[in-house]
């Protein structure tokens, strides 16, 4: 009987260490960050957004109608922010060009935008090139060769970036766009 308990607690032991040695390995081996990952871009919680990059700038006011939020509009030197604000908390802006074309779109707030909808026909492209990007324990960039997509953040407090460099007009950069 005492070798049969203690034959039963050896296994117990070793189903355990087994576990954790499983546990560690999928802790260590990024697929958190990989879900994580997966979940801002898939869009978990999803907030719509509506302007699509490289469209017309007369989608934001559909935009802010979609949303149900305020709309404000601020001039910088080469471009035009239009901002939504939700009442969940989440803001939207919406980079247009002065030619009238959307060329970026950052966001912040309890939850990421879904970005189908503002990648537009670069979401394909994207998806494919965020599958390929190493997880790692800090904020996400995809770059492809037409869009560049960044997200960071953590539990109530996400943000990104997403724009087309080649629609960014002169004297504008990828830092003018938070």
């Amino acid at each position: 009987m005492i070798r049969e308990w203690a034959a039963a607690a050896a296994r117990s032991r070793a189903i355990s260490a087994r576990k954790e040695q499983a546990t560690n390995r999928w802790w260590q081996s990024g697929s958190i960050a990989s879900g994580i990952a997966i979940l801002v871009g898939a869009s978990w919680c999803p907030c719509p957004a509506y302007a699509v990059l490289g469209g017309p700038a007369d989608s934001v006011a559909a935009d802010q109608t979609r949303m149900g939020g305020h709309l404000a509009s601020s001039k910088g030197p080469n471009f035009t922010v239009e901002q939504v604000s939700t009442s969940s908390g989440t803001v939207v802006n919406e980079y247009v060009s002065p030619a009238g074309t959307v060329f970026a779109v950052s966001w912040r707030g309890p939850r990421p935008p879904d970005l189908s909808q503002p990648l537009g026909s670069y979401f394909a492209e994207y998806q494919a090139a965020a599958a390929q990007v190493r997880p790692q324990r800090r904020p996400l960039k995809v770059t492809t060769g037409t869009v560049v997509v960044e997200a960071a953040g953590h539990m109530r407090d996400l943000r990104g970036r997403a724009y087309v460099p080649s629609l960014i007009p002169a004297g504008v950069t990828a830092d003018d766009i938070q």
